[in-house]
């Protein structure tokens, strides 16, 4: 086996001691062997430092980097692509989980499929405490050259896609999009956005991405004055109408996809539901 990893996984960690061991003991126990597993810790203020310190010296592929300061959620995202190693890149949640065979699956998916940069594979909900409330398919049956199939992506994009595998070196295509996004809030439909409009996303139901869905996200990173969702919503269409504008599609396929593209900023920014119903409650 090369000294060189053949996938890097990257745990973005802020404040996860609740569910963090168990996430990276689904991450040590993968069945892919040629891996390495990085851990950013973004100046934790609660025990994640002291339970990946125990890790690190357990599995030799874990390397835990501790920041003093703080990166914020886009950085830290950010900060492991460019310490990667891999051909292969995934971002792991602090308090998720996944089948063993999940990135073994994925990159031989990505492998056997050379005309795509994203694999994402099945995707599984769920609540605090591991009840399962709903499953999403994996990305449909492809053709990348299809306007239809680009349609499609955006209309049934899920987050959990974005914690598929992706090619490393075309993933770096995407982040100063990304960085000039600059909201926390939304920053990983903007990372998405190029491969679903370049058609480039495969998908195998044959491996699942557990997903917990928390309050803790939402309570920390999503805006909450009118204001604030106004404005995030005004940055995420003008962003991702420029991932449009700079992709390598022609002018009538840019225009024909234009209006998916605003359906997609609705909703997966703020929708149009929450300004109105907040503009109203602020007028009474």
């Amino acid at each position: 086996m090369s000294d060189q990893p053949l996938v890097t996984i990257g745990m973005p960690v802020y404040n996860g001691a609740k569910y963090l061991a168990k996430a990276i003991e689904g991450l040590s126990a993968q069945t892919a062997s040629n891996i390495e597993i990085i851990v950013s810790d973004d100046a934790s203020r609660d025990a994640s430092p002291a339970i990946l310190a125990e890790w690190a010296q357990a599995d030799p592929r874990v390397r835990v980097e501790r920041h003093e300061q703080n990166l914020g959620t886009i950085g830290n995202f950010e900060w492991l692509v460019r310490e990667a190693k891999g051909d292969y890149f995934m971002w792991a949640a602090q308090d998720d989980s996944w089948s063993p065979d999940y990135v073994d699956v994925l990159r031989r998916t990505l492998s056997d499929t050379p005309d795509a940069d994203l694999a994402a594979g099945g995707n599984i909900l769920l609540s605090e405490d591991w009840y399962k409330f709903r499953r999403i398919a994996a990305p449909a049956a492809r053709r990348p050259s299809s306007l239809f199939y680009k349609q499609y992506l955006l209309r049934h994009a899920r987050n959990g896609w974005f914690y598929g595998m992706y090619r490393r070196d075309v993933l770096f295509y995407a982040l100063p999009l990304v960085r000039e996004f600059g909201h926390a809030w939304g920053h990983d439909f903007i990372t998405l956005l190029p491969f679903l409009l370049s058609g480039r996303v495969t998908g195998n139901d044959a491996v699942i991405y557990y997903q917990r869905i928390t309050t803790n996200s939402a309570d920390t990173l999503k805006p909450r004055a009118l204001a604030k969702e106004r404005q995030l919503y005004r940055d995420f269409t003008n962003t991702a109408l420029k991932g449009l504008r700079e992709s390598q599609l022609s002018a009538a396929e840019r225009t024909y996809l234009t209006p998916f593209v605003i359906k997609y900023c609705n909703r997966h920014s703020v929708t149009w539901k929450q300004l109105i119903k907040r503009h109203l409650k602020l007028s009474a």
